[in-house]
């Protein structure tokens, strides 16, 4: 073995080559092969001998990739996951960075055999911590890049992995999330990153990403862009449930995530979609109760609120097929107080929940492009919207009128 490693040790490609030979023909032997690179890249550390560990890196990637079919793979996986461990605790970025491009590798692997004991909770910690370098050195940016990376591979290696669900439990979500956000509020490569219109997954690809994204921002975006973000939707809607009694700025800033994820959504909502709106007006009704009371410390605020609400419905509407944005008017059309009865003799509060339904009503059906009157001028909407018509409220009936043209042109 010693013999083996000294041949490879200025790392010319014949005896790489060999190395990989011999653990491929021989893979009972690949757990010893393991171990004793990673005592001998331990050695070469302590004397800051960085070309050699840079060899024993190099070693342990190309059997990973070449062996990742063997059934012994994951006595070496744990003895690759020491190395990279060995290397993130000399917190020196060059071997940082080497890890991670090293670990990014091995996330990438498709692994034939499950591992029952595998656990990045050390992986977890260092990576997030390194999201969090603060410096204003160009230095601290690449570590955080880099910290990045690494929690993508981590996430990535999670996600296929259907026995690694410990990365979900609320431990290890308190390390990844503030360190995304953090990078979020990096301003100044805000106008810099190229395809902005080019989004990725996370889920979906962990390595071939890395050219697109080119600083932390860009990257930590990245991570919030989910293919499926049905169930971030209804998280954010259970989030706004909980937060229904808080203050408004804390409520408007749900309801503009609501809104913007939408834009990354597109038709792929979930199937939940009457359900989701019933949430936003529910919201929007009790903001507008909220709002006639005297407990309301900002009607100002409360406005912004009901506003962005509107715009979080008008942007789900935009991004519905055309039989959908229907039966999202006619829902919204049902939930329009006393209609039934003489409209001109409201509470003031339903006469303002009258207002505000019409004013979202108004946002979706400028999102519909009309194609048969038969569509949408059938059941009770006609009449809904005469009703709405001769209301009391002036601007509800200059709304109602512009349904109309939006509608009919």
């Amino acid at each position: 073995m010693d013999r083996c490693m000294c041949c490879c040790a200025p790392c010319k490609p014949r005896y790489r080559r060999l190395l990989t030979f011999f653990a491929i023909s021989r893979p009972e032997k690949l757990d010893r092969i393991g171990e004793y690179i990673v005592a001998r890249l331990a050695r070469d550390l302590y004397h800051q001998r960085y070309n050699q560990v840079k060899i024993s890196v190099e070693a342990m990637d190309q059997l990973l990739q070449s062996c990742h079919d063997l059934s012994s793979l994951n006595q070496f996986i744990g003895h690759f996951l020491r190395m990279l461990q060995k290397l993130l605790e000399t917190n020196d970025f060059q071997m940082e960075k080497l890890a991670t491009d090293s670990f990014v590798n091995f996330a990438n692997i498709e692994e034939n055999t499950p591992a029952y004991h595998r656990e990045y909770d050390f992986f977890i910690s260092k990576f997030a911590s390194m999201c969090h370098a603060n410096s204003s050195s160009q230095n601290a940016k690449d570590v955080r890049y880099a910290g990045l990376r690494g929690l993508r591979g981590v996430m990535w290696k999670s996600a296929t992995d259907p026995l690694q669900t410990s990365i979900w439990e609320k431990e290890h979500m308190d390390k990844i999330i503030p360190s995304i956000l953090f990078n979020l509020q990096d301003d100044e490569d805000s106008g810099d990153v190229r395809e902005k219109g080019k989004r990725f997954s996370i889920i979906d690809q962990p390595y071939p990403m890395d050219g697109v994204a080119e600083s932390p921002k860009a990257l930590a975006d990245q991570f919030l862009r989910v293919k499926d973000p049905s169930f971030v939707i209804q998280a954010l809607i259970t989030h706004l449930e909980n937060m229904s009694t808080s203050n408004a700025s804390v409520r408007i800033g749900i309801a503009i995530v609501l809104s913007s994820i939408v834009s990354v959504a597109g038709t792929s909502i979930g199937p939940s979609l009457i359900g989701i709106f019933n949430s936003l007006l529910k919201h929007l009704r009790q903001s507008v109760e909220f709002q006639q009371t005297k407990e309301c410390p900002s009607e100002a605020q409360e406005k912004i609120y009901q506003e962005s609400l509107i715009n979080a419905m008008g942007d789900y509407a935009y991004a519905l097929p055309d039989y959908q944005k229907v039966e999202i008017m006619l829902f919204i059309s049902a939930n329009i107080p006393n209609l039934g009865k003489d409209s001109r003799v409201l509470k003031p509060s339903d006469a303002f929940l009258q207002h505000i339904l019409v004013k979202t009503l108004l946002k979706v059906a400028t999102k519909y492009k009309t194609g048969f009157m038969s569509t949408i001028f059938a059941n009770n909407f006609p009449n809904t919207l005469l009703r709405l018509a001769v209301s009391a409220d002036p601007v509800t009936r200059l709304d109602t009128q512009n349904i109309f043209h939006t509608l009919l042109d």
